[in-house]
């Protein structure tokens, strides 16, 4: 992997990147810091769109016109969090346009590459770069090749480094003496109380912000001339059959003994239960801690399982069907319990979360099947499983 220097980058990429950055720098602290949610955070995550295709108009940057697939959910994920009040959609809206727009903004910009020939979504460079962009920034962010900005410049970034050191510094000792209180006062402007605090901290995710911003910035325009791999992590399946076969069978075995134990909770009569003293409310949790269950086993062991042996033999893929098919009935019976705690006592927010929660694994459990079917790689089922659940939860968030 090259670095192209600082030096040699394009001047009006680097006006385009820190104008980007002071504009998203005041718009975080407009729209999304105060408060952090409704329609504020939802106004600056489409100003962060915005911002990204100004930066690749600006830095002719060849599009990979599929990345757009993962921005449909992050607008869907940014009107919920503006239009809705509610706790559940603020967080999950929020943490979906976060998740979408990284995948956007990763793809977009990355070395032209087909959807079909992106062997995994999530490669080590999405994270390292979307995570924590001053990895791999150093070199622009910190030190300028073959530009000589003299000592005045150094000395102003000393004292730019050293002014929240000082201030946090001065305001600890003036609390801690009434005298030096005094004199501080008279030196600054600002008095040193919980407010000026408030506001020191508002600035520092303020400069944190813009940081972030620059590195990403430098990142989005320089990914394809960099030529990352497209392919970094991906790698062909070695692990023995074996070994995933026994363990398949294990929880195949443990899940079944399970569901036989549970036949008269799965397919009884509910009435008999509740006049033994089962609520409609312990009932709907109980039928719901067993699909949290089994569908942690179904996705942790199967997609494992999938992952390091490509399912290549036969009976992994007949063990993955069965388990997954094992894991349907589970659902099937949380969901009429479901069902009976909305009959009884209504449909809140919980309960429809609850339920879009279900649809939403019977939907992953049908696309592993149909991954198993036609023996897609396992990139091919992450790919379709992103998008699905993406674009499922950005349609619930808009629904609820």
């Amino acid at each position: 992997m090259t670095h192209t220097s600082f030096g040699a980058a394009d001047a009006r990429s680097r006006i385009a990147v820190l104008a980007a950055a002071l504009t998203l720098v005041f718009g975080f602290h407009a729209l999304a810091l105060p408060g952090f949610r409704g329609m504020g955070l939802g106004l600056f995550g489409f100003l962060a769109v915005l911002l990204v295709e100004s930066l690749a108009w600006r830095a002719n940057i060849v599009r990979n016109r599929w990345a757009y697939l993962f921005l449909a959910p992050s607008i869907a994920a940014c009107l919920s969090v503006a239009l809705y009040a509610s706790e559940a959609t603020q967080f999950f809206g929020s943490v979906l346009a976060l998740g979408s727009f990284m995948l956007y903004a990763y793809w977009l910009s990355a070395p032209v590459i087909r959807w079909k020939d992106v062997g995994i979504l999530w490669p080590s460079t999405f994270f390292l770069e979307g995570v924590a962009p001053l990895h791999t920034t150093k070199e622009p962010l910190m030190k300028a090749p073959n530009v000589n900005f003299g000592t005045a410049y150094r000395v102003f970034l000393g004292v730019v480094i050293a002014l929240p050191v000082l201030w946090i510094l001065i305001a600890l000792l003036a609390s801690a003496d009434p005298a030096f209180e005094a004199v501080m006062n008279r030196l600054n402007p600002f008095q040193f109380t919980e407010a000026s605090f408030e506001r020191l901290a508002r600035w520092m995710v303020d400069a944190l912000v813009g940081v972030y911003a620059l590195a990403f910035g430098w990142l989005f325009v320089r990914r394809q001339t960099e030529q990352r791999s497209k392919n970094t992590d991906w790698k062909e399946p070695s692990a023995d059959p074996l070994v995933f076969s026994t363990a398949l069978v294990l929880v195949n075995a443990v899940l079944a003994l399970f569901l036989i134990a549970q036949l008269g909770v799965l397919f009884g009569d509910t009435t008999g239960m509740l006049a033994g003293g089962l609520t409609y409310a312990q009932l709907a949790r109980q039928g719901f801690f067993q699909l949290v269950a089994a569908s942690t086993l179904l996705g942790g062991v199967s997609l494992v399982s999938y992952y390091a042996t490509g399912l290549r033999e036969r009976w992994n893929r007949i063990l993955v069907m069965a388990l997954g098919a094992q894991t349907l009935v589970v659902l099937l019976s949380a969901a009429q319990r479901l069902w009976l705690y909305v009959q009884a006592y209504g449909l809140t927010l919980e309960r429809f979360w609850a339920g879009a929660f279900i649809v939403c694994i019977v939907g992953c459990i049908g696309l592993l099947f149909v991954a198993l079917q036609y023996r897609y790689a396992f990139g091919h089922l992450v790919k379709l499983l992103t998008v699905g659940v993406l674009s499922f939860f950005s349609l619930v968030l808009l629904l609820n």
